[in-house]
């Protein structure tokens, strides 16, 4: 994977803010400064080191839920129905 690619899926910052932190040399890839973006690295065994904060390699997770009966899916309830945001219920509760 690319490290620009590798740096914004975990939440680094946006491209610009990336390229800028790798050409200022504050990017190190097992101990050496990477001055190239489009760098290859393996994400899961490199070292790398953001502002010289050791970056832990996390994988994504997406979770998919159906809305339950009851809710809106907009932040600003229509008809005073619960919103999506406020699910505090517990499964049990559905």
């Amino acid at each position: 994977m690319k490290l620009l690619k590798h740096l914004q899926s975990q939440g680094i910052g946006s491209r610009k803010e990336i390229e800028l932190l790798i050409k200022k040399g504050k990017v190190t890839i097992n101990g050496s400064i990477e001055k190239s973006d489009k760098a290859e690295i393996d994400e899961k065994s490199a070292e790398i080191l953001v502002n010289g904060a050791l970056l832990t390699y996390r994988e994504r997770v997406v979770i998919a839920l159906n809305k339950p009966a009851g809710y809106e899916c907009s932040h600003k309830p229509q008809n005073h129905l619960n919103r999506q945001g406020d699910w505090t219920k517990t499964p049990q509760d559905f």
